[in-house]
């Protein structure tokens, strides 16, 4: 949390207890720990005085840090300001499913939209009063009530995680390469779920370090920081060898990059 020039960790417990700000609830059980069942954080949104994000999880299911598997959609909310929880809910629907909604938020009027990857592209759903039961789900021409009628916006092969913000009268789905790849895209379209243009390459991620480890993912785009010629992005980088990570800490901070609207 930023206030100012200085910077707070969030978390609960014990800072040597290394627990997450969202734990799963077979953590709390005890009938797993955060190293074998974890959240991956999606996008969130501020309704009234609550902070809602969407979090997807995963168990460790092998060896490796490859070894990990896809198990369902939760949402989180958050009094604010003090950022306290205060419900833990499971998308209806979502357990197994083979597209991963909740990576991508973006509201308008009296729906909020819910985006994520699968099927060949990114699919995304509507919700209005309720986030967690009655979605609507895109099926490539209109509107269905039915999950298994979702089909991508568009075919396209994204990173897990994107972004899509409106400029001006237009729309933007931003998403990076997939399979690990270093270029960022756009497509610009004429409502929250197209019809997309062609894509077009916007930016090509930077390799730092002379490491052939390393690799960037998941650019976002952060509208909020946008000014009269650029919106801002931030992308992230790894390592496929752990012990990187422990001789240069700098490779898993955040990079961020300024793009021209034109």
């Amino acid at each position: 949390l930023q206030e100012g020039d200085s910077m707070i960790t969030l978390h609960q417990g014990e800072p040597h207890e290394f627990k997450s700000m969202m734990i799963p609830p077979e953590v709390e059980e005890g009938k797993m720990d955060e190293y074998q069942i974890w959240y991956w954080p999606g996008d969130g949104f501020i309704k009234k005085d609550t902070l809602h994000v969407f979090a997807t999880k995963f168990i460790q299911s092998d060896t490796g840090m490859w070894g990990f598997e896809y198990v369902e959609t939760a949402l989180l909310s958050y009094f604010l300001p003090e950022i306290r929880e205060v419900k833990h809910q499971t998308i209806q629907g979502t357990k197994g499913l083979d597209i991963h909604f909740g990576h991508a938020v973006y509201q308008e009027g009296d729906y909020t939209y819910i985006y994520g990857l699968g099927r060949g592209g990114p699919c995304a759903a509507r919700a209005t009063t309720s986030l967690t039961t009655n979605w609507e789900y895109w099926n490539g021409t209109k509107w269905s009530d039915y999950i298994e009628d979702a089909q991508p916006m568009v075919k396209t092969d994204g990173s897990e995680q994107f972004s899509v913000f409106k400029y001006k009268d237009k729309y933007i789905y931003l998403t990076q390469e997939g399979g690990l790849g270093d270029r960022v895209y756009a497509f610009v379209g004429t409502s929250p779920v197209g019809p997309w243009s062609e894509r077009k390459e916007i930016y090509q991620t930077p390799i730092p370090f002379e490491n052939e480890n390393l690799f960037t993912y998941n650019t976002l785009a952060h509208p909020q920081f946008s000014d009269d010629s650029t919106f801002l992005i931030s992308y992230n980088m790894n390592s496929q060898e752990l012990s990187d990570h422990f001789s240069n800490a700098a490779i898993y901070r955040p990079r961020f990059a300024r793009i021209p609207f034109n």
